[in-house]
C-alpha cells in the first residue's frame, strides 16, 4: 500500500501547487503566498516546489495545470532525458548505436520509473547529463557557447532540481575539475 500510495504524490501534491501558481500567474498576480497548506507559507520557500523554474512559469501562465498537463511534461521530460544521455555518450564514443541504447536504457531507468511522483527529482536527474556534458566540452574546447549552455543547464537544475541531486553533481564537477587540475 505504501508504494501505491507514493505514485500519487504527483496527483496530490505536484498538481495543487503548480495549479495554484498557474492560477495565480492567469490571474495576474505573482503568488507568493500560498495561504491554502500549513497556515500559510511563502512557496518559493519550498524546496520540494521549482517556483522559479522556467517550465513553471511558462506553463502556468499560457496553459495551466491539470493531470493531462502533467503527463505531457513528464513524457517531454523522458525525451530530453535521453537525450541528453544520447549527447553525453557520444561525447565518449562516436558510435552512434551505442550512444542510442544508452540514451534510451536511462529514459527507461528504474530511477525514472520509481521516481515518477516527484518531479524535482525527475527534472534534476533530466539535467545531470547536460551539465556534465557542456561542462566536458567547455574544459577540451573552451568556447563561449559551452560556457553558456553550461550555465542555461546549470540554471535549469538549480531552479528546478532536487537539491540533494544538485550537490551530488556540484561535487561530481568539483572532482572532474580538481582531476584536470593535475
Amino acid at each position: 500500500f505504501f508504494q501505491y500510495s507514493l505514485k500519487w504524490d504527483a496527483i496530490d501534491v505536484v498538481l495543487p501547487w503548480r495549479y495554484f501558481v498557474g492560477e495565480s500567474l492567469q490571474n495576474g498576480f505573482l503568488p507568493l503566498w500560498n495561504p491554502y497548506q500549513q497556515l500559510g507559507y511563502p512557496i518559493y520557500a519550498d524546496l520540494q516546489y521549482p517556483f522559479w523554474y522556467p517550465e513553471q512559469i511558462i506553463t502556468g501562465f499560457f496553459f495551466g495545470y491539470s493531470n493531462y498537463t502533467l503527463h505531457v511534461l513528464f513524457i517531454l521530460y523522458l525525451s530530453f532525458a535521453g537525450y541528453g544521455m544520447y549527447l553525453l555518450t557520444r561525447f565518449f564514443t562516436k558510435e552512434n548505436k551505442s550512444a542510442i541504447i544508452a540514451g534510451i536504457a536511462y529514459l527507461l531507468s528504474g530511477f525514472f520509473v520509481s521516481h515518477t511522483q516527484s518531479f524535482t527529482l525527475i527534472i534534476a536527474a533530466v539535467w545531470v547529463p547536460y551539465v556534465i556534458y557542456f561542462y566536458l566540452k567547455l574544459i577540451t574546447k573552451y568556447r563561449l557557447t559551452d560556457l553558456l549552455k553550461l550555465s542555461v543547464f546549470s540554471f535549469l537544475i538549480l531552479s528546478g532540481g532536487y537539491p540533494a541531486i544538485t550537490m551530488i553533481l556540484a561535487y561530481l564537477i568539483l572532482l572532474f575539475f580538481i582531476f584536470r587540475l593535475l
